[in-house]
């Protein structure tokens, strides 16, 4: 329903600092941002929840609304032709279709050129886009192959070993769309507590997903499918279905079990609350030094999305809140952010201002431990700086 006097906007063009001329509000007339206030991050991951496709501004049109930023239309395309793709795909085997591996490409070769020339645009995309839509299996597939596909890169695979480990990571939770209701299997993953029968689905899913692919996909890669299988396999062998460790898990199949367990932590649960980013890699980084993720796969994370991801609201040393625009080459600790009020933008490696902790919304929960280990980050980034 669209408001009188209002111009539509389409959801996928509003940035996070974007700011309006007039009110916005949504196809009932509910305000969501007044005029002059800035898109946060929460606003953009309500928009996605609610699977508000479109929303109203009541005053002139804006000159952009509809021609967003050109990377972030390349990177929404791609994801929601991935979603699609992986839909029909589940579609087409469950009557007896084939499928060839290359219909699965074309979303993989439009990252390439965003990878190359602005990562950080693909994680705040990630972090942004909520899974809890239409199709929230596929949607979640989407981004991990985006985020797989990324990691991958970052860490020197080659070009065709990386879109090997996203069309994997794309198919690798195929069999879960057959569930009579997979929103349902995904609040109670977010949540920790499974019933048993969504249990056993789930830890059989990662040898169903692959004979999928191995009798619907005949052309697909045989390690394809040997990835689909070590997806949620672990370094200590508490992974499953097989419990295999170390050396036996391929390096690509380490990247899609982190990239995994990266977003199951930073999901939003059935309450509306999700855990601080920063957090999440707190966790990822201790774990890996308990063996269960591979250390050099974190690392590679912790070098993608900063310990502060592009989003992150933070509070500073000096008390002022603060959100980080950008991260800083390598520069873990100190990203580029924005004064909340001010507009200042502070690049806080040369800055004397250090960020305290991250900032805590009614949306956003924390790790128990008060603050992140000075301790834990030395191990990981510093070391990393100083090779």
């Amino acid at each position: 329903m669209r408001p009188n006097n209002a111009h539509p906007v389409p959801t996928t063009s509003i940035q996070i600092h974007q700011s309006f001329s007039s009110d916005l509000t949504d196809g009932e007339g509910m305000l969501l941002l007044r005029a002059g206030e800035k898109a946060s991050a929460e606003l953009l991951r309500e928009l996605a929840r609610r699977d508000c496709q479109t929303v109203f501004l009541h005053g002139p049109p804006p000159a952009d609304s509809s021609d967003p930023p050109r990377h972030r239309a390349t990177l929404d395309r791609s994801f929601r032709d991935a979603a699609l793709l992986i839909q029909n795909a589940i579609w087409r085997i469950q009557t007896q279709q084939q499928i060839a591996a290359r219909e699965f490409i074309e979303p993989i070769i439009r990252l390439e050129g965003i990878i190359s020339d602005d990562s950080c645009l693909i994680l705040d995309f990630v972090m942004t886009t909520g899974a809890q839509r239409e199709s929230p299996i596929a949607m979640r597939s989407a981004q991990l192959s985006m985020l797989v596909q990324l990691l991958a890169s970052e860490m020197g695979f080659p070009r065709p070993m990386c879109r090997l480990a996203a069309r994997a990571a794309m198919l690798s939770d195929l069999s879960l769309l057959q569930l009579d209701d997979p929103r349902q299997l995904l609040q109670e993953l977010t949540c920790g507590v499974v019933s048993p029968a969504n249990a056993l689905r789930y830890n059989a899913h990662p040898e169903e997903s692959a004979r999928m692919i191995e009798e619907s996909i005949p052309d697909a890669h045989p390690l394809e499918s040997v990835l689909i299988r070590q997806s949620h396999e672990h370094s200590d062998g508490t992974g499953f279905p097989r419990g295999l460790t170390g050396r036996v898990l391929h390096p690509l199949s380490r990247i899609i079990n982190l990239v995994d367990v990266f977003l199951m932590l930073t999901e939003t649960n059935a309450d509306g609350r999700r855990l601080a980013p920063a957090d999440a890699l707190a966790y990822l980084i201790l774990h890996s030094l308990y063996g269960t993720f591979d250390l050099e796969v974190v690392r590679a994370l912790v070098r993608v999305a900063a310990v502060y991801p592009v989003g992150t609201d933070v509070v500073l040393t000096d008390q002022r809140l603060a959100r980080v625009i950008r991260s800083d080459d390598r520069h873990y600790l100190d990203p580029i952010v924005r004064i909340d009020g001010t507009g200042e933008e502070l690049k806080l490696h040369y800055a004397p201002q250090k960020i305290a902790a991250p900032a805590i919304d009614s949306g956003t929960v924390r790790l128990p431990k008060a603050r992140l280990d000075e301790r834990l980050w030395d191990i990981v980034v510093r070391e990393e700086q100083a090779s």
